[in-house]
């Protein structure tokens, strides 16, 4: 092999190698990889068609060894990328809103203990009104860690939605979505559901659990139908 064509053939396998990379990310995988195996079939035939000549068989070890690195480079890239969008990866979980439904979530265990709906609600000692045409959901709720470490269950579960038979869905809202009273009547007061809010953020012991409500704001003429957990496993 002449010193010219072994100099064009190491470029051209260059170019390829140094392009598989970038094309592998941005346009497709296998085109890369093809790229990336192509320079170092060049590289290859470099050294076995040397004909005697040093240059041709050192341009073709380099070529040879630099594909081996960008191949095994962009597998790991891949690999890790691959591995780290399964690791980020939500799925999902519906519990019938009624008392005793349950569901499995990784290492939660949820329960659903106690709906109510009520057009008022006392918290912390205050007291408030839904607001017009709508109504208050309680869906008190048990959270159970069957895990092996303290966790709060907000590094798992994501998003709580209340879905009503109306195929609607509503996200938890607190108290203060609701209108204070300042001045509660006897009606109010004796009507009232006390709300004990479920905190997400608070750790749960290995085999303990926690107990609190879940709000929803949601239209009188609707029904709770069931909870839309997504979560993220352990």
């Amino acid at each position: 092999m002449s010193a010219g064509r072994a100099v064009a053939l190491f470029l051209l396998g260059l170019l390829l190698a140094l392009l598989a990379f970038p094309v592998a990310y941005a346009v497709s995988a296998g085109l890369g990889y093809l790229m990336a195996i192509t320079a170092l079939a060049i590289g290859a035939y470099m050294a076995a068609r040397r004909g005697g000549r040093a240059l041709p068989l050192a341009l073709g070890v380099t070529l040879a060894a630099l594909s081996v690195v960008v191949i095994a480079v962009t597998a790991a890239i891949h690999f890790t990328a691959y591995a780290v969008s399964k690791a980020l990866e939500t799925k999902t979980a519906v519990l019938e809103a009624r008392p005793g439904q349950s569901a499995n979530l990784g290492i939660w265990r949820l329960a659903v203990l106690e709906i109510i709906e009520a057009k008022y609600i006392k918290h912390s000692g205050s007291y408030y009104a839904a607001l017009e045409g709508t109504k208050a959901v309680l869906i008190r709720l048990r959270v159970e860690n069957a895990g092996h470490e303290a966790r709060s269950p907000a590094l798992n579960i994501l998003a709580l939605l209340l879905v009503t038979d109306a195929n609607k869905s509503y996200e938890r809202v607190s108290p203060y979505h609701l209108r204070p009273i300042w001045e509660a009547r006897r009606e109010v007061i004796e009507s009232a559901a006390e709300y004990v809010e479920l905190d997400m953020l608070a750790k749960v012991a290995p085999g303990a659990r926690a107990e609190g409500h879940l709000l929803f704001l949601v239209p009188e003429g609707e029904k709770p139908k069931k909870l839309h957990v997504t979560y993220w496993p352990p």
